[in-house]
């Protein structure tokens, strides 16, 4: 596995909502936003009428002649449309046959990191209209969904103290970089995001269920479209739209996360000092960053006083997309 790029430090928090939230915004020029939008190829699936995808164009032109697919390359914007399969069972089947296609060919370098777990992909009333591997979602530039759970400690004497991980350098994508306590980038269709949250917090930080369901609490969403570059791994510039369920945690004295699998290499607890720090370091993988800075207004320790750009940071991170969001 080739080395990912060294962090790149930030001077702002703001700074950082923009190396995450990178695709153009339309409310800092429409037309720059509008030209963004349909350089990408559309992603088409009848009878849905709006596109749930943006696909790159080197990425889009490999579908051409694959059974299954059409191109249009004389509209504005180009498209991409799954024109097989009628149910989300034989979408999936068409678009698995493609993926593996592309993956044993070697014609995507991101396909290398195959992970055997599908994620789910949904129209805009939250209909299920396929499934594809984790490694292959950005590829097609459907919007993700996800969890991160935030442990921390706090006490009558002690400020908060949040807990961190380390990501091994042998994970597929980010590795070395600073996640959440418990983080997935995929929740299994039929499965509540909570539920996703405390089964995750088993197999990747070593919490029990009967200790974390009684205490975890559900803090709303966040959502942001990430332009990947060469600290993801595989191709650059694929679009990840991304809906992330927000989750903390508050630990009682004497439990710490401990590694459960090989993705992590260690947690550390954190005072809230070092923890930004280590954001505006670029030590913490980018979606991770936008969680950190919404814990950190969430709990008042980044506002209107003590942060120029707080307004801005605050609204970047509730993005509305222009695809469906099931």
């Amino acid at each position: 596995m080739s080395a990912s790029p060294p962090p790149k430090e930030r001077k702002s928090f703001l700074e950082i909502v923009n190396s995450c939230d990178n695709f153009p915004v339309p409310q800092q020029g429409l037309q720059k936003y509008i030209d963004a939008i349909n350089s990408f190829y559309h992603l088409l699936i009848p009878p849905v009428n709006q596109p749930i995808g943006l696909v790159v164009p080197s990425v889009a032109t490999a579908f051409r002649g694959l059974e299954g697919w059409k191109l249009d390359e004389s509209s504005t914007p180009k498209t991409l449309t799954l024109v097989d399969g009628t149910d989300g069972a034989s979408r999936t089947a068409v678009v698995e046959k493609t993926m593996h296609r592309f993956r044993d060919k070697k014609t995507f370098s991101i396909l290398s990191r195959w992970r055997n777990e599908l994620k789910p992909v949904y129209g805009s009333c939250g209909e299920l209209l396929f499934k594809l591997d984790r490694a292959a979602a950005p590829l097609l530039g459907v919007v993700s969904y996800g969890i991160h759970l935030t442990a921390f400690t706090r006490s009558n004497n002690n400020p908060i103290k949040v807990w961190v991980q380390k990501r091994s350098q042998s994970t597929a994508f980010y590795p070395g970089l600073l996640d959440n306590t418990v983080a997935s980038s995929s929740i299994p269709d039929g499965q509540l995001p909570v539920e996703a949250a405390i089964r995750e917090a088993g197999e990747e930080a070593s919490l029990p269920e009967d200790l974390v369901r009684p205490r975890i609490k559900s803090c709303g969403t966040l959502t942001y479209m990430h332009m990947r570059d060469g600290l993801a791994m595989g191709e650059g510039g694929l679009l990840q739209p991304q809906v992330e369920y927000l989750f903390e945690l508050e630990l009682p004295d004497g439990v710490e996360p401990k590694p459960c699998d090989h993705e992590v290499e260690w947690f550390r607890l954190l005072e809230v000092g070092e923890f930004k720090r280590s954001i505006l370091q670029g030590q913490v993988k980018p979606g991770y960053a936008m969680v950190a800075l919404d814990f950190l207004i969430r709990h008042g320790l980044l506002h209107d006083q003590n942060e120029p750009d707080f307004v801005e940071i605050t609204t970047r991170l509730h993005r509305t997309f222009e695809l469906p969001v099931g």
